[in-house]
């Protein structure tokens, strides 16, 4: 079963294969340094720097098309506007799982 749909990113770049390895590229470059600081900030109870992490992964999520992480990046997003602790840490693990299973097929998709 695929994690990823790449419909959307296929419309965003005209189905432009440079394009959409260019976007893939940089979503594999960064999603995981962004996953590290929502884990760090949540860790920290910083609460305003898991939001904004959450806030910066989540459109890049939906680009890629990892329809299982749109939910639980925006409820985390909206626990770290809210200082919410019960059930983040399980909701960040969650969401760090369906990313780690997205990568592999990215980067098959950039033939990597």
């Amino acid at each position: 079963m695929n994690i990823i749909d790449l419909t959307f990113l296929r419309g965003f770049t005209k189905n432009d294969p440079e394009r959409m390895k260019k976007y893939i590229g940089m979503f594999l470059q960064h999603a995981p340094v962004m996953m590290q600081n929502i884990e760090k900030a949540y860790i920290e109870k910083n609460w305003s720097a898991l939001k904004s992490s959450a806030h910066s992964l989540k459109p890049q999520i939906t680009y890629m098309g990892i329809k299982s992480g749109e939910d639980l990046i925006r409820t985390i997003e909206n626990n770290g506007a809210a200082s919410i602790e019960h059930g983040t840490n399980e909701l960040i693990s969650q969401l760090k799982s369906i990313l780690d299973e997205a990568y592999p097929e990215l980067k098959k998709e950039i033939g990597g």
